[in-house]
């Protein structure tokens, strides 16, 4: 299957808690804690990439914060899709996602468009 990885600014063992406690698995997960460094600074992402072995130009990351994720994901080359569930309007300064999704039930089409 397609190797997935968290990338979360919350502490390790509270993130790995909330996964198991709803049934969540994924290939990675790194945390702020694990990277000692948060987002939107390339080395949590680059700490994903080298847990899953790929390449940024091989990954999307999906992820709610302008700033955290998307700012962060696509200075390393990564494709982005901004989840902006609030229905927020991005100013002119604000970095730009490759794709914007209203809630996750629309992220497998939207991966499968921009991958």
């Amino acid at each position: 299957g397609i190797p997935r990885a968290v990338v979360s600014n919350a502490d390790h063992q509270f993130l790995i808690d909330i996964l198991e406690r709803n049934g969540l698995r994924f290939d990675a997960v790194i945390t702020s804690e694990s990277a000692r460094t948060y987002k939107p600074r390339p080395r949590i992402f680059e700490a994903a990439l080298e847990s899953l072995q790929v390449r940024p130009q091989d990954v999307v990351h999906v992820g709610d914060s302008l700033h955290a994720d998307i700012a962060g994901a696509s200075r390393l080359g990564i494709r982005t899709v901004w989840v902006n569930r609030a229905n927020v309007h991005r100013g002119p300064g604000d970095p730009r996602p490759d794709a914007e999704a209203t809630d996750l039930t629309a992220l497998p089409e939207i991966i499968a468009r921009i991958a």
